[in-house]
Order: C-alpha cells, then sequence, then structure tokens
C-alpha cells in the first residue's frame, strides 16, 4: 500500500504484456496462390518463397523486450526470416529493431530475440509490423511459421 511521503519510482508501475501475431494474421505481399492458411500456420503451397507481412499493434510508449517465433522446420535446406520493423510515418523508410529467423532445427522449434533496436513504441512518428519470409527447400510445408509473441513493458498503467 502506498502512504502520503512514500518514494514512487516509475518503474513501479511497469508491467510486461505479451503481443501475439498467428500464422493466419500474415497477408501476402502480392495477391498469389504459393501460400497456404490452415487457421494455425502459414506456409507456402508450392517450392516457391513467400513474403508476408502481418500489422503489429503496440501501445504507445510500451518498450519492447523480445520477439518469439514459433517455426516447424522439416529439411535443412528451408528457411525462415522474420524481423520485427518500423517505418517511418513521413517517408515510408524502414528499419529492422528485431530478428527471430527459424534455425538449422528440424521440427518444431523457437526462436527469440532480446536484442532489441529503437525498443521504445513511437505511434507518432512510425508505424509497426512483422515481415515473413518461407523459403521452403524443395516442396510446400517443408518450413512454415506458427506463431510469434512480442513482449513489451509498459511503464505508465493503461487500462
Amino acid at each position: 500500500m502506498i502512504t502520503p511521503g512514500d518514494d514512487i519510482l516509475a518503474s513501479d508501475f511497469a508491467a510486461t504484456r505479451y503481443y501475439t501475431i498467428s500464422g493466419p494474421d500474415f497477408l501476402p505481399e502480392f495477391n498469389t496462390s504459393v501460400w497456404y492458411n490452415n487457421n494455425s500456420v502459414l506456409f507456402c503451397n508450392d517450392a516457391g518463397s513467400l513474403t508476408a507481412y502481418a500489422i503489429a499493434h503496440l501501445p504507445h510508449g510500451a518498450i519492447v523486450t523480445s520477439i518469439k517465433a514459433y517455426w516447424f522446420r522439416d529439411v535443412a535446406a528451408a528457411s525462415g526470416v522474420l524481423q520485427l520493423k518500423r517505418q517511418t510515418v513521413g517517408t515510408g523508410a524502414t528499419d529492422t529493431m528485431a530478428n527471430a529467423d527459424s534455425n538449422s532445427f528440424a521440427g518444431n522449434h523457437s526462436v527469440e530475440d532480446t536484442s532489441i533496436s529503437n525498443a521504445t513504441i513511437d505511434n507518432t512518428a512510425y508505424n509497426y509490423f512483422m515481415y515473413l519470409l518461407l523459403n521452403p527447400d524443395a516442396a510446400s510445408g517443408d518450413v512454415y511459421l506458427r506463431t510469434v509473441v512480442i513482449t513489451y513493458t509498459i511503464v505508465v498503467p493503461f487500462p
């Protein structure tokens, strides 16, 4: 309980929150038939690559502490690239804040990035989104994305 005269720091009100983006939340860059969304994952429907994007609606002033991607990878040559990006409102210029690319593990695995560039969200100057590139080796389903979890901290109490 806070009583009169107590020293109160902003960090006393810090809270960790999570923003989840599932595979089906991503939309392909081009109108194409090479992607498949089965309500739980997103993957290429053939051996070609797929570029897709998902909006990340994060609260103004939040501090992003990590992104974690949940992948499935079938063959070693298949790859998946996942990046949290921000886009300048006035110019459209983009830069990468974090990466959680698939790794060399077969089967289900997760990859987390805790080294976030420009971690404080500024919705007055930037839009935020996830960039995804799926590059299966030889067949559909060689690599797919299940879910992305963005972990962030807020210092000002939100409802």
